[in-house]
């Protein structure tokens, strides 16, 4: 007779301590771009399964950004730039956006959409022009918003 395995699911999520608490910034997004999509959706997932049991740790300094986060005093450098309108930006913010919130080529989810994949591929100082995006503006990330949606970005040629 065989005996039945025991299995333990330990999930530990955790994040460093992004926020300078001097000037209330957040100097990195991953707090809130993991609690969007990753520390709710796990433990969400096993609705579906009742009979499979797990642990899930969260460390305090992430249970206190979350919190943190759904206050309105809070600044995130990053979604503070990305609500704005492109054309309003200054050169400094442009030369921010493009070297932090730009992914790599080599990224699946950009090798996936080729508008992506050529807006990925371009070096940081060509030029790019802008038009509104209402699906973009609203922070939908569904990948049909991606895949077939107008495109927020136009750079021009060289």
């Amino acid at each position: 007779m065989t005996k039945p395995l025991h299995v333990a699911f330990v999930w530990h999520m955790h994040q460093p301590y992004y926020k300078d608490d001097l000037t209330n910034t957040y100097l990195l997004p991953w707090v809130r771009l993991r609690s969007a999509k990753d520390y709710f959706k796990m433990p969400a997932l096993l609705d579906a399964y009742p009979k499979v049991r797990a642990t899930f740790n969260l460390v305090p300094s992430l249970l206190a950004q979350i919190e943190d986060y759904g206050k309105e005093d809070s600044v995130d450098l990053f979604l503070n730039i990305s609500k704005r309108d492109a054309a309003e930006l200054s050169s400094e913010e442009r030369a921010f956006v493009i070297r932090w919130m730009r992914e790599s080529p080599r990224a699946l989810r950009v090798q996936q959409s080729p508008r992506y994949l050529e807006l990925a591929s371009r070096t940081a100082d060509a030029q790019f022009t802008t038009r509104t995006c209402g699906t973009c503006r609203s922070g939908s990330t569904s990948r049909g918003a991606i895949r077939h949606g107008p495109s927020p970005i136009r750079g021009s040629r060289s």
